[in-house]
């Protein structure tokens, strides 16, 4: 089962942009919060270091995205309709602790 009191982290995802004059360096930082009405609010954090913590907050609620649980899987449903709509399954290791085949979201408490 996943958890409801506070927030999964997938690991951050280093970037580099810059032109000629400006470079900048970090990493991108994803959270989900799921809820228990089957929709979950997504946070995007862009940071220097490589962990960082959210808020609720953090969560914006004018942008709800929907997720299922089936069985041992979580099915979650990105950029719910419109056309870039796409679905990433998650095996549920265990209620901190949830993988697909190129990510691994970590639970984190309030």
């Amino acid at each position: 089962m996943i958890r409801y009191d506070g927030y999964y982290t997938s690991d951050p995802l280093p970037y580099k942009d810059g032109n000629a004059r400006y470079r900048e360096e970090g990493y991108f930082h994803n959270a989900y919060l799921f809820l228990s009405n089957g929709t979950y609010l997504k946070a995007v954090k862009k940071t220097k270091p490589e962990q960082v913590s959210f808020s609720e907050a953090d969560f914006n609620p004018d942008f709800p995205n929907k997720y299922e649980v089936k069985d041992n899987e979580v099915i979650i449903t990105f950029e719910t309709g419109t056309e870039w709509e796409f679905i990433e399954v998650y095996m549920i290791i265990n209620s901190t602790i949830l993988k697909c085949k190129d990510k691994t979201l970590h639970f984190f408490s309030w």
